[in-house]
């Protein structure tokens, strides 16, 4: 395989071009950015008011509930994701990991509605009736969140949205 100077440098021009492509790839990748806390930290310090806590009780509120609970807490903390050619990326375990509905959309929905429920519990209504009818809503709040797949897809779609 002799090759004369002119294929050498003709060469070199184009591994030069793919390399210049490939760097400009890069540096375009928002991936690359690693954010200051991951997905599971970020549950662990989101905060449930008891604003969000009430707007549960209203009709069908629980989504407007865990949006208005997970947007407040992206404006102090940013919520690690981010989204890269169509498609949503979460950082979780030190790592980008592809946005998958079933792990870690389900850990977000369970892990935020436990805090509803200790809110919900820790508050006290006067009327039984009322705090009965309080507690069945917030309980059937995770099943409407994440087992019916309109209210799933709804978030997701919402959640690639959040800094718009």
């Amino acid at each position: 395989m002799n090759l004369d100077n002119t294929e050498l440098y003709n060469l070199v021009l184009k591994l030069t071009e793919r390399v210049n492509r490939l760097e400009k790839m890069i540096s375009f990748n928002p991936i690359i950015d690693i954010p200051s806390i991951n997905l599971s930290d970020w549950v662990l310090n989101c905060m449930v008011t008891i604003e969000d806590v009430e707007m549960v009780y209203e009709n069908n509120g629980f989504m407007s509930a865990i949006k208005n609970c997970i947007k407040r807490n992206h404006t102090t903390s940013r919520f690690p994701i981010t989204i890269f050619k169509n498609v949503m990326y979460v950082f979780d375990s030190n790592n980008w990991e592809k946005w998958d509905a079933t792990t870690h959309l389900y850990a977000v929905v369970r892990d935020i509605w436990r805090k509803f429920i200790k809110i919900h519990m820790e508050t006290t209504i006067l009327d039984d009736e009322m705090h009965d009818i309080h507690r069945k809503l917030i309980i059937e709040m995770r099943h409407k969140l994440y087992d019916i797949k309109k209210n799933r897809m709804e978030l997701c779609k919402w959640l690639m949205k959040i800094d718009s």
